[in-house]
């Protein structure tokens, strides 16, 4: 009984018979993909030179005996099916490559503090993180910004009963006014340490030059409606009993990228110093940029490079010979960080610092 054995040699099909012929001494024949037989040795370039010549006429084409079981609609067929499992093997291995790569989480050296202070229960925060808009760019790792900003508090003191995080789609302009205008003052107390955080994006009002905070459901179209001004924040904060609130902002204002945005078809804008002045003595301000620049991030570390250096500095980082942060230290520690970080990315970045900035913030020894 004659066998026929199908293999792949190189992507060519080959169909050997076996059995009474080989034992009779006779060659054995190799099925090419085009239909076409061949005498041995079989091989990818002998099929490819047998289909691209026209048949031979004479007895030698017509005396070659047909493939075992095997026409050319079935070589054909047998082609294409090998071809198709080849293609979905190789989609499948770069559909595994591209998720494993897409679950790997990022891990930062700041994600985690390295530190836990004593509680304070009069001690309350805000922190508001929004990286994904309905109809904006996105703020890349804003909330992983509030998440790690939000650890560190604890790691202060702040209890976590007294933080209040909004993030992403829950960091609309109603809640962010609810917790700032009505929860804050209902709780802090004349001792209280109050800090307010918001790693998204900011916008200029293109006619006043005034700044905005872009809450979730913000739209920089109308911001007089959907934006949250900076000047209401600091009039929030500033009217707070506190004994201190400091406010960090991981935004830019200037309209010209980074975590800024403005008006469809506006410009980028210079914005007017008084619209971003910070009232009352008892606040302290750490801005990422200055209000004519953009803001960078730290993609292998996934925060915003103001965000990161600040967090690493609270963390010792920037402690001075006693063992304490102040904010002075702070600033001084992150701005040649930040402007180096940005620089990298051939753009210019410069932290600010606005109040009293003696006041310490964390002892580590």
């Amino acid at each position: 009984m004659k066998k026929t054995a199908f293999f792949l040699v190189c992507g060519v099909l080959l169909a050997c018979a076996s059995g009474p012929a080989r034992a009779a001494g006779k060659a054995v024949s190799c099925g090419c993909y085009c239909g076409k037989w061949i005498d041995p040795p079989c091989s990818k370039e002998a099929c490819q030179a047998a289909c691209t010549q026209e048949p031979l006429p004479g007895p030698e084409q017509e005396d070659r005996p047909a493939a075992p079981g095997l026409t050319r609609e079935d070589v054909k067929r047998m082609m294409d099916e090998a071809a198709e499992k080849a293609a979905a093997r190789a989609a499948e291995k770069a559909a595994g490559a591209q998720a494993s790569e897409a679950a790997a989480p990022i891990v930062s050296d700041v994600d985690q503090p390295g530190f836990q202070a004593a509680e304070n229960p009069d001690d309350y925060a805000m922190v508001v993180g929004v990286e994904k808009y309905p109809d904006l760019p996105a703020a890349q790792f804003a909330e992983r910004d509030a998440e790690a900003v939000k650890r560190h508090l604890v790691a202060l003191g702040y209890p976590e009963r007294n933080i209040k995080s909004l993030l992403g789609g829950r960091a609309t302009r109603a809640a962010m006014s609810a917790q700032l205008e009505s929860w804050l003052p209902r709780h802090v107390k004349p001792g209280s340490r109050v800090f307010f955080y918001f790693s998204g994006h900011g916008a200029p009002d293109p006619t006043s030059g005034q700044a905005y905070l872009v809450p979730s459901d913000g739209d920089p179209n109308y911001l007089d409606k959907t934006g949250f001004p900076l000047k209401r924040l600091y009039a929030g904060l500033g009217a707070l009993k506190a004994r201190k609130v400091v406010v960090a902002l991981d935004s830019c204002f200037s309209g010209a990228g980074g975590r800024s945005v403005l008006p469809e078809g506006a410009r980028p804008l210079v914005l007017r110093k008084e619209a971003a002045a910070v009232p009352g003595r008892n606040i302290l301000l750490f801005a990422a940029a200055a209000p004519d620049e953009i803001t960078s991030t730290i993609k292998e570390q996934g925060h915003g490079a103001f965000t990161y250096y600040f967090l690493k500095g609270l963390s010792g980082g920037a402690q001075d010979k006693s063992g304490a942060v102040t904010p002075g230290g702070l600033y001084r520690y992150l701005k040649p960080k930040v402007q180096n970080a940005a620089s990298v990315q051939n753009r210019e970045q410069t932290p600010v610092l606005e109040g009293d900035a003696a006041e310490e913030l964390v002892r580590f020894r």
